[in-house]
């Protein structure tokens, strides 16, 4: 299930996805994220079990889908994506 946020158009925020319980013994070998037009984004990292992204900007009433995809270390990769929702309402 995506999880949902809420931020103002001013603030610039990070987000986290802890993938640890999913990926058992695998590590993330890869992290990329997918932004909508709207969306500003900064500072992508990832661990070895987490995943962050920092955002800015977006429209007051809008809501914005952002996708993070993954692969693991472990021979066959593991693909996975999850998504958030990222609110914009005036603070």
């Amino acid at each position: 299930m995506a999880k949902s946020f809420v931020k103002g158009p001013g603030e610039r925020l990070d987000y986290t996805e802890d993938w640890s319980t999913w990926l058992g013994s695998d590590t993330i070998g890869t992290s990329t994220w997918d932004v909508p037009a709207g969306l500003g984004s900064s500072n992508e990292a990832n661990d070895s079990t987490s995943t962050t992204i920092w955002l800015n900007g977006g429209s007051i009433g809008g809501t914005y889908l952002v996708r993070n995809r993954i692969m693991t270390t472990n021979s066959p990769a593991r693909y996975a994506v999850r998504h958030i929702f990222i609110s914009i309402n005036k603070r």
